[in-house]
């Protein structure tokens, strides 16, 4: 299938200016979700120890000093790493922003205590393991204290009700983006068996996203990362939602030129560095070398399939 456009652009600029850190920092986790593969939660990497991380963090501010660093941090589940307070509060006096990927399952007492070093949350809900009232409760909280993204992971067994779970917090808490996310094995094998109807659910949600969110009515709290921009052959552009893409099966780039490393970059818990989430490009360096060199030019597509929203928003060209 030929793509019809030319590029894919940040649909707001405010994102060029950003620099992003996706930290996946053990596997440690509370959840063992069946469509996940045990290696993101049977708790065998432990982490990089604290002083080396501050030193990496350290690098990024150097190196990276025409661009605002926004660090996103994901496991396992994050919120149990033993020095979270510490870790979040060495970026946040660096002038740098924090977000974390978690399953929101901590106490709400937690989030209270924590919620001012958390600048973006994206709160995933996992039905298998989740209470489902427990995760509207977080959502609702941290929608006053930080901007939220929800992901409710749909599981085909029980999408009914993960349609309405969706649908509730849409209606119900203000600035809130939410995406109802297509389940895949191991989260990048083949895609889970949805109903026709359920598809053309995914397929057209009509749940807010992207640049229709305010969050707070505040310019200051805004995401992070958001829609693309597909730039046509004629010139004229249209804005395209990752998890979109990814339902839609239009997900593919192969041979373009694309700015993972330059815009973002990965970090495993043991510390390897690549540029993506994809790791075309090959391995980058470990965050352990001080003399580890980040890369400054963008790579060729080797994928077929681009299987994570993280590498998809990032520019990319066919030029």
């Amino acid at each position: 299938m030929e793509t019809q456009y030319l590029a894919l652009e940040h649909g707001n600029d405010f994102y060029k200016d950003h620099f992003v850190v996706n930290w996946t920092f053990f596997n440690i986790c509370n959840f063992s979700c069946s469509y996940c593969s045990p290696r993101l939660y049977d708790g065998s990497l432990k982490g990089i120890e604290l002083e080396v991380v501050k030193k990496f963090i350290d690098k990024l501010f150097e190196s990276k000093k025409d661009k605002k660093i926004f660090f996103e941090f994901t496991g396992g589940e994050i919120t149990f790493y033993t020095h979270f307070k510490e870790l979040f509060t060495y970026i946040k006096d660096r002038g740098g922003k924090t977000g974390i990927i978690s399953n929101g399952s901590r106490s709400l007492e937690w989030w209270k205590e924590h919620s001012h070093l958390i600048d973006h949350a994206c709160l995933s809900f996992h039905s298998e393991k989740g209470k489902a009232e427990h995760f509207y409760n977080v959502v609702a909280y941290l929608a006053g204290q930080s901007t939220v993204h929800v992901n409710i992971m749909m599981l085909p067994e029980k999408f009914a009700e993960l349609n309405e779970l969706a649908r509730k917090l849409a209606a119900e808490v203000t600035s809130i983006s939410i995406a109802m996310q297509p389940l895949f094995d191991n989260f990048s094998g083949p895609m889970f068996t949805y109903s026709s109807k359920e598809l053309e659910i995914l397929q057209n949600p009509e749940l807010p996203w992207g640049t229709n969110i305010i969050h707070h009515g505040v310019e200051t709290k805004v995401v992070f990362r958001g829609e693309m921009k597909k730039i046509r052959r004629d010139g004229t552009t249209e804005l395209a939602d990752p998890t979109l893409l990814i339902s839609r099966g239009e997900n593919f780039w192969f041979g373009w030129k694309c700015f993972i490393g330059i815009e973002n970059l990965v970090v495993t818990p043991d510390g390897f560095i690549f540029r993506g989430i994809c790791g075309v490009g090959g391995l980058v360096g470990n965050i352990q070398d001080p003399n580890v060199v980040l890369p400054t030019v963008p790579v060729m597509c080797l994928r077929k399939k681009c299987h994570c929203a993280f590498d998809i928003m990032c520019t990319k060209t066919s030029l």
